[in-house]
This record gives C-alpha cells, sequence and structure tokens, in this order.
C-alpha cells in the first residue's frame, strides 16, 4: 500500500508539473486546506481571516477557488470597488495577497477557466491552476483538515 501512495503522489506531481499547477507541495506538507466557493465577499474575508489566524504556517495552506469564489483570483475584480472588513479595512483580495505571499498555494479548481472560455491570462500572476490528480489525495488524507466555504 506505500508504495501504491508514493507512486500515486510521484504521479500527481508529475501531473500537476506537465499542467502548470502552482503548487510545490507534497500532499503530505498540507495541514489547512481552504475550498472557497462562494462569491459573497463577507464569507470570503472571514474564511481567510480564520486560515490566517488558523497558527498553520501558510506554505502548509492550500486554497482552492472554484465556482464564483475562483473570480477572486482574477487579474481584474469581478466588482470595482470590493467591500471592506474588519479595523483595517481591508478586502478579501488584500487578505489572499497576504497569504500569497506568506507562501500558501492558491489555485482555482481545474474546470474553473475552461467552463469560462478562458486561460491563465485571467488570472493573478500567482495563482495556479489545480489538477484532480494532485488535489485528490490531499482531500483524502486524514492528516489533512479542510474546510469549504
Amino acid at each position: 500500500m506505500t508504495a501504491l501512495k508514493t507512486a500515486s503522489a510521484a504521479g500527481a506531481r508529475a501531473t500537476s508539473l506537465a499542467t502548470g499547477s502552482a503548487s510545490a507541495q507534497t500532499p503530505s506538507s498540507i495541514r489547512l486546506m481552504a475550498v472557497l466557493t462562494t462569491a459573497d465577499p463577507e464569507t470570503q474575508f472571514m474564511a481567510l481571516t480564520l486560515l490566517k489566524s488558523s497558527g498553520v504556517d501558510p506554505r502548509q495552506i492550500r486554497i482552492l477557488l472554484c465556482g464564483p469564489g475562483g473570480d477572486l483570483g482574477l487579474k481584474l475584480p469581478a466588482e470595482a470597488s470590493p467591500p471592506t472588513f474588519g479595523p483595517a479595512s481591508r478586502t478579501a483580495r488584500a487578505l489572499l495577497a497576504e497569504l500569497d505571499e506568506q507562501g500558501a498555494t492558491i489555485e482555482v479548481c481545474a474546470i474553473y477557466l475552461p467552463a469560462r472560455r478562458s486561460d491563465r491570462s485571467i488570472l493573478m500572476d500567482s495563482i495556479g491552476v489545480a489538477s484532480p490528480i494532485d488535489i485528490g489525495p490531499i482531500l483524502a488524507d486524514p492528516a489533512v483538515r479542510v474546510l469549504t466555504f
């Protein structure tokens, strides 16, 4: 079984390299994964605040932006003036950028770009495209806490 897991992880890594995934993480290096699907700015902000406040090293955090939540990773924000929250009046995008700068891996789901008939050029430079073969083992790993928003 260990050989199977090792082969699976090696295959997942090779696939993510071939598909242009931004991840340098292996499934075993992830402690916290967030799947963000909501377009609601308040929920996005709170989700990212919780990730930042989790006490987990951001390099061990992986964020998957799917559906309307994927719009958070666009170069040009969906809203011209997104709402700000908290005492520092920050946006969800600002928190996402902070997590990115601190080493979190941030990706849109594999079908996000094809569903919009677009390519990576619409995404912020540091946002990757997740591969299901790479994400699957992380979701199945009992050592990884998976949060959905």
